[in-house]
């Protein structure tokens, strides 16, 4: 007998059903780009030259920026050598020929009381005798010659601060200033484009906002006159706006030509 003929089989559905959509705002969040990364001040500047060989010149913003090249180095040399101070790893060379500095009995007296905290500023010192000290090691790099105004500054720091209610962290900051003053690179000093880039990068890092800073319109913002080296640096500004003002007053101060 003829065989039935096989059943059709079954057909899927014409369409699919769509899968279920992301709700918009997850959507909207997996494609969103990525925030920048906040710039600092000193990152964000535009290097323009040296003035006087004594300030970096920068512009932002539609400002007039100067920057005293020695405050930003000395406190770029401050936050380094604190850092190391406190892990015990600024790096000593001794002396082959021993420093014999003649000082007052009381930086003598004060040598004797603070070797230790000296010790970590990377210096070693013998007392010798009521009025002499001896400098048998230094900070790698450091001149002998520096090293000798280094060290009485610092003696004359601790003998300033020996009363004053400070703890560990502030006596050692303040011993550490004379150290980045000198290590600093000092005004009158060329530097390179590159160097003055580098500089404001590690400014940068050190400290990405300025707190100490005046206007040029006659507006002080918390100068740092002390110049210490645990301040920010004196930083000068001047907006284009007030630069134009100051333009058209000069301008109309000056005595009509004469005929």
């Amino acid at each position: 007998p003829a065989s039935a003929p096989a059943p059709a089989p079954a057909h899927a559905p014409a369409h699919a059903p769509a899968p279920a959509h992301a709700p918009a705002s997850a959507h909207a969040h997996a494609h969103a780009p990525a925030s920048a990364p906040e710039v600092g001040f000193y990152a964000g500047l535009h290097y323009l030259g040296q003035f006087d060989l004594s300030f970096l010149v920068c512009e932002s913003h539609g400002e007039l920026i100067l920057i005293d090249q020695h405050l930003a180095s000395e406190q770029v040399e401050w936050a380094r050598l604190l850092a190391r101070a406190v892990a015990a790893s600024i790096p000593v060379q001794p002396l082959l020929i021993p420093r014999l500095l003649d000082v007052p009995t009381d930086l003598a007296m004060i040598a004797r009381q603070t070797d230790s905290e000296i010790s970590l500023a990377g210096f070693e010192i013998a007392v010798h005798s009521a009025t002499s000290i001896a400098i048998t090691s230094a900070p790698a790099g450091l001149s002998a010659r520096v090293a000798d105004s280094v060290v009485i500054d610092m003696l004359m720091t601790m003998t300033a601060m020996a009363h004053k209610p400070l703890n560990e962290d502030q006596r050692l900051g303040r011993i550490l200033a004379p150290l980045a003053c000198h290590s600093a690179i000092q005004s009158g000093n060329p530097i390179s484009r590159s160097q003055a880039m580098a500089l404001l990068g590690e400014l940068n890092d050190t400290h990405s906002n300025p707190s100490h800073s005046t206007n040029l319109a006659g507006h002080e913002g918390g100068v740092n006159q002390q110049r210490h080296s645990h301040h920010p640096p004196l930083i000068i500004r001047m907006t284009l706006e007030n630069m134009l003002r100051q333009s058209h007053t000069l301008g109309s101060s000056q005595p009509p030509p004469s005929d």
